[in-house]
């Protein structure tokens, strides 16, 4: 019994630091309430002790949060984000096959709380906006039916049907809901606060991990789903994972909490908070281990310094430099440089590591050749990619695009592309055309902007799938709504034959015209 309470009590303690923290930094209006703070309670208390006393374990955690998100959850659209977006990063994974009698679905923690709290918002989203109304639009459904298409390759029906139910769980319901519902700067702040808010408790998580080599959520796992996962170390300590059971994901997280403090930075009070809520999530990005996710913190850290104050740019370049030179001489530092990718040590294991993924890359190549336009179901038992299975059996594909280039071929993987390049098109054209907006607002937009570049760095090395496909989704929404919010466009009126746009200056709309243009500078009277 101590062995599931003892868990439980230190959660319970690092979430309370968490909202401290969190509440001091954050304007009053946007504080963690006790909304948040019951369903936190809740299903922590339902995992760590009662699922691991009671039979039927998974269940029991099931409907309990089913319960707790009938009653809690909020009706009011943006609120209802907020609940979904700040309860998705507290939980582990919770991997269940969900069947009564015949297989229905695999599930998980976020698409348990998709389905409870955003599926009701798709089903009238397209009564805002319309199904077309941003210009990544049409990619992202282009992308969903070819996969919808491709679902039913090599498969029963039912089979194909499931595939669907992903996607439009996984894919349709975080994008569409976030860019149809949120119509305000307001809206944004709020949906992001409750997110930063989660992960900030997600990092005191991995640190605490790494720092006292204990998983704390393994005892949840255990009682709810009876599955365990190997401790992975890398320089003698603990890969953290947090609530998020692989090293790499919540690297990804950590990584997307250093660009909401970006994001959210004009808003944010107590410097010293402020700062405290860096090195958290700095640490815990530290602490994962995951390098590629370092990379992409790197690109979103340096691109805020650079954006914001270029000369403090500089002097923390030139700081750097001089610090690096005396601990160069430090065994420590060398023992990292050893796991740097392509310039650590070739012969240790982490190095093995990079190899591996190259091996890997350059195969996936070779096999995606056979199946160029569309991909195939079988790629994992091509004799190629068979030969790189590892001990255990394990196929570590992490390197998302080439992920979809297997599964969908040139065609799929032409058009996820397509879905970020629009997105940056729009963000790039709203920033060089709205220099006279306010700074907020286009702090955001240039925020949003280098936190995807940044993350599409990352799934170079962990897969987009679950939470990290999750977060994606909904940042590009927020980028289509932040655009929109920084310039607001309309249509002409009746009348005039030649199209033209005029800017709504330094003002929100409420209900946004569903159009982009190239030209968003004047209007033709």
């Amino acid at each position: 019994m101590v062995d599931k309470i003892l868990p439980l009590i230190y959660v319970i303690a690092l979430g309370y630091i968490a909202l401290r923290l969190c509440n001091a930094a954050f304007p009053k209006e946007e504080q963690i309430g006790a909304r948040f703070i019951a369903l936190f309670l809740i299903l922590n208390i339902t995992g760590f002790v009662l699922a691991g006393m009671l039979p039927l374990s998974y269940w029991v955690f099931f409907i309990a949060a089913v319960i707790s998100l009938m009653i809690l959850a909020p009706v009011e659209p943006v609120t209802r984000i907020a609940t979904f977006l700040f309860l998705c990063p507290i939980m582990p994974n919770l991997d269940y096959d969900f069947q009564i009698g015949i297989p229905l679905l695999w599930m998980t923690w976020p698409r348990l709380l998709t389905i409870m709290l955003l599926l009701p918002l798709l089903f009238t989203a397209f009564r805002h906006k319309s199904a077309f109304h941003y210009p990544m639009d049409k990619y992202i459904w282009a992308f969903f039916l070819l996969n919808a298409a491709l679902a039913f390759r090599d498969t029963s029906i039912t089979n194909g049907l499931r595939g669907i139910t992903y996607f439009t769980i996984d894919l349709l319901a975080p994008y569409f809901v976030l860019s149809r519902y949120l119509k305000t700067s307001a809206d944004i702040r709020k949906v992001l606060f409750a997110l930063l808010g989660a992960l900030v408790f997600a990092g005191l998580i991995n640190v605490f991990e790494t720092v006292r080599t204990w998983h704390l959520y393994d005892q949840l796992i255990i009682n709810v789903t009876g599955a365990r996962f190997m401790a992975i170390e890398r320089l003698g300590m603990l890969r953290a994972t947090g609530p998020f059971n692989i090293p790499s994901q919540s690297a990804f997280a950590m990584a997307t909490g250093l660009g909401l403090l970006w994001m959210l930075s004009p808003y944010l009070r107590r410097r010293l908070v402020i700062v405290s809520l860096v090195v958290i999530l700095t640490l815990a990005l530290l602490f994962t281990f995951s390098r590629g996710n370092w990379i992409a913190g790197v690109i979103i850290g340096m691109s805020f310094l650079f954006t914001a104050n270029r000369k403090q740019f500089f002097r923390l370049g030139f700081a750097i430099i001089i610090i690096a030179v005396p601990l160069s001489y430090l065994e420590i530092t060398d023992e990292v440089i050893g796991i740097l990718p392509f310039i650590g040590e070739q012969e240790t294991a982490e190095a093995g590591t990079v190899d591996y993924r190259a091996s890997l890359f350059d195969t996936s190549i070779k096999v995606a050749k056979e199946n160029p336009l569309f991909g195939s179901t079988t790629f994992g038992e091509h004799p190629d990619m068979d030969a790189l299975r590892q001990s255990s059996g394990l196929l570590d594909l992490v390197n998302h695009y080439m992920i979809v280039l297997l599964s969908s071929g040139y065609v799929g993987l032409t058009l996820f592309l397509s879905i970020f390049i629009s997105t940056f098109l729009l963000l790039f054209r709203t920033l060089l055309n709205s220099a006279n907006q306010p700074h907020e607002h286009r702090l955001m937009c240039r925020a949003v902007m280098f936190t995807l570049a940044g993350l599409l760095v990352a799934i170079t090395t962990t897969s987009a799938l679950g939470r990290v496909g999750l977060l994606i989704w909904c940042l590009i929404a927020i980028a289509a709504v932040s655009c929109e919010i920084l310039a607001p466009q309309r249509r002409p009126e009746r009348g005039h034959s030649t199209p033209g746009y005029r800017r709504v200056a330094n003002r929100e709309l409420q209900n946004p015209i569903p159009h982009f243009h190239a030209n968003q500078r004047m209007r033709k009277l």
